[in-house]
């Protein structure tokens, strides 16, 4: 059998099932593929879920019923006072009274406060005691718009006693200990909403969007949120403290000035808004320098055009860095993170000749870098490891320049000088497993063995402390990768 008006996503590797027509999810998080859902789908419990999101045409009830005034209370064309509700308010009457269908054939008459009340307490414990409340308040406000219409005699639903009773937590500030433990422990996900909620004075109640662009320096209060209310549509600016502003530049991930390049014909345009010099990379797939050109005043844009190589580019504005640093960092399917230490990074001709662990930064640098590569992981969704490549630059600022979804020639490393290396890192990440430790028990200086420097092998195994790798490929060449040797020495406490 084939359900009709299905809507299927597929996320993270899972799929999701939803009614169109109501939008009601069908089935949450399924995995296998799509045969599996086929035959899940054709299941008898399925097929009965979706008979129950189906829409139907409204059943008709008798005059002076419930479901009678129902129908008319949610009918904004016959009830005025319903059509003036605010959105929000209508969709929380209709959900709640939704729930009392099975009592809608009940007479208006026979309604009771003691009925109610039974009505209400069966609601606490199939839904929550917020839920009954706001059918409670639902109903009054029907029934005392019935009464003067000579539909009912009184109202059954005044005096009903809330059921809910609000945590007398749930609007005090953070005690310093708290927030503490918030800050070094919530993801970066509740983070960002807990520190505007403490600096911007929002409470639960609130429900604000809050995006980059409103993020603006006003002349009067300096950096502030422009902010418009769903309720009214009014705006407003609130300024942001000291403490949040200093969050969100250690969020913000920052970058070189860059644009894309669509076409060739658009590469002058672009090269009007970057300036001299600049790079041009392709937008994938690039490693070891591959994809990337330098433009000078002088340089011919058509052949620069053709060495890069790719039908879509990036033009970046040029960096006079210090020196190049990544961080590697692991994710699991449910958030959980680990990065391992920021490591300086060694050129030669665009290709990685020399790691050097820890990288020779400020202490500031590294914890920079370590939650720029934190928040790049968690903003992508990433399953596995990612490295995120940064210049250090003259300033002591750090700007991303390149991101490796996958292990990276920077993290080798770690096989010889760390608990974890991130191949077996990579490996529990993707397969659910708990994550490693990324502590490193060594300093390490690792270098590539580019095409012939592989001829050292032997002088290279003589030296203690060396650890020598060999990829297996027989011919050297120039620029090739033929292995790598890391050399360990005793790790030094800063």
């Amino acid at each position: 059998m084939r359900l009709e008006g299905l809507k299927i996503a597929r996320a993270r590797g899972k799929y999701y099932v939803y009614v169109r027509a109501t939008g009601g999810a069908l089935l949450k998080g399924f995995e296998g593929n799509k045969e599996d859902l086929r035959k899940r789908l054709a299941m008898p419990d399925m097929i009965g879920a979706y008979n129950v999101q189906r829409k139907r045409d409204p059943r008709s009830y008798p005059d002076k019923t419930l479901g009678w005034l129902v129908a008319w209370f949610t009918d904004p064309v016959k009830c005025a006072e319903f059509k003036a509700l605010g959105d929000a308010t209508k969709e929380d009457d209709k959900d709640c009274l939704d729930y009392l269908e099975p009592e809608f054939d009940f007479p208006l008459a026979d309604l009771t406060t003691a009925g109610l009340y039974e009505a209400r307490d069966r609601c606490i414990q199939e839904k929550w005691p917020a839920f009954a409340d706001k059918m409670m308040t639902a109903l009054s406000t029907m029934f005392s718009l019935a009464i003067p219409r000579g539909w009912m005699v009184a109202n059954p639903a005044t005096g009903i006693k809330r059921a809910y009773k609000p945590d007398p937590n749930a609007n005090r500030e953070w005690r310093p200990e708290e927030w503490q433990v918030v800050m070094e422990r919530a993801p970066m996900a509740l983070k960002i909403p807990y520190m505007l909620a403490r600096h911007l004075g929002y409470r639960s109640q609130s429900a604000v969007v809050v995006a980059w662009p409103n993020y603006q320096s006003d002349p009067r209060f300096g950096m502030c949120f422009r902010m418009k209310h769903k309720k009214n549509e009014e705006e407003h600016w609130l300024p942001a403290s000291p403490e949040l502003q200093a969050f969100l530049a250690s969020i913000k991930v920052p970058t070189t000035r860059y644009m894309e390049v669509a076409r060739a014909e658009s590469l002058e345009r672009a090269l009007r808004e970057i300036g001299y010099p600049s790079i041009l990379k392709s937008a994938q797939f690039g490693y070891d320098g591959k994809g990337q050109v330098r433009i000078d005043p002088d340089s011919k844009l058509d052949e620069v055009w053709a060495r890069m190589g790719a039908p879509i580019g990036i033009l970046e504005a040029f960096v006079d860095f210090r020196l190049e640093i990544s961080v590697l960092v692991a994710r699991t399917l449910d958030g959980n993170i680990v990065a391992y230490e920021p490591v300086e990074n060694q050129h030669r001709n665009h290709i990685l000749d020399t790691t050097i662990v820890p990288a020779r930064v400020t202490q500031a640098v590294a914890m920079r870098a370590e939650a720029i590569g934190r928040h790049i992981a968690e903003e992508l969704g990433v399953i596995g490891l990612i490295a995120v490549e940064m210049f250090v630059t003259n300033e002591g600022e750090v700007l991303v320049n390149e991101l490796a979804p996958r292990p990276h020639n920077s993290g080798h490393w770690s096989i010889d000088g760390c608990v974890t290396s991130q191949f077996e890192q990579f490996v529990r990440a993707v397969c659910g497993l708990s994550l490693g430790s990324v502590e490193r028990h060594a300093d390490a200086v690792m270098k590539n063995l580019l095409g012939d420097d592989v001829l050292a092998w032997k002088e290279i195994l003589a030296e203690p402390g060396a650890k020598l790798h060999l990829y297996g490929k027989t011919e050297p060449k120039p620029g090739r990768k033929m292995g790598h040797v890391t050399r360990l020495k005793p790790r030094v406490q800063n």
